[in-house]
């Protein structure tokens, strides 16, 4: 299977009236088959759409482990992307108040970036991944993506979120 990062999709202007600052932001993760599991993130501008493979470094547990040490240490995260035969880089970073993402080429590259509240960014991250679980359960998870999901990476995440609301 190859991976596919399409090509940029204009959204409409969608902001918040609370926050006219804040932008549209959302994740969806398909159920993975066969070692797959497409990825769609976008905000009022753009969309990044790739299909995260468990092999050679399995892109999944990567983003979720990279959203927790993100969100927690407030440090950049990448995470590859393998395009046989190249490898793209998600790059996640806090600026200010903003999760910005971005993804980069092969070489290193900006190809397109996303930007949105980080608060909110990384809480809708947590929480498709905590969807996803729910709706396929850890056995079929296990079972469509080749090894056990990453539990505790996303409890974790979850639990640095909650205490930030205490």
């Amino acid at each position: 299977m190859r991976i596919t990062i399409n090509s940029i999709i204009q959204c409409p202007q969608l902001h918040r009236k609370s926050d006219p600052i804040m932008n549209l932001f959302a994740v969806e993760l398909e159920k993975p088959t066969d070692g797959w599991l497409q990825c769609k993130l976008f905000d009022d501008n753009s969309v990044i759409e790739f299909c995260a493979s468990h092999t050679p470094r399995d892109t999944f547990d990567d983003l979720v482990r990279s959203v927790r040490a993100l969100y927690e240490f407030e440090s950049p995260q990448l995470v590859e992307i393998y395009e046989e035969p190249e490898v793209w880089q998600l790059s996640l970073e806090k600026e200010q108040d903003y999760l910005v993402i971005e993804l980069l080429d092969n070489t290193g590259k900006l190809d397109r970036k996303l930007k949105c509240n980080f608060q909110s960014g990384c809480k809708e991250f947590a929480a498709k991944f905590e969807l996803l679980l729910q709706e396929m359960g850890v056995d079929e998870f296990t079972s469509a993506w080749g090894h056990a999901p990453p539990i505790e990476q996303i409890d974790a995440l979850r639990r640095l979120l909650l205490r930030s609301y205490e």
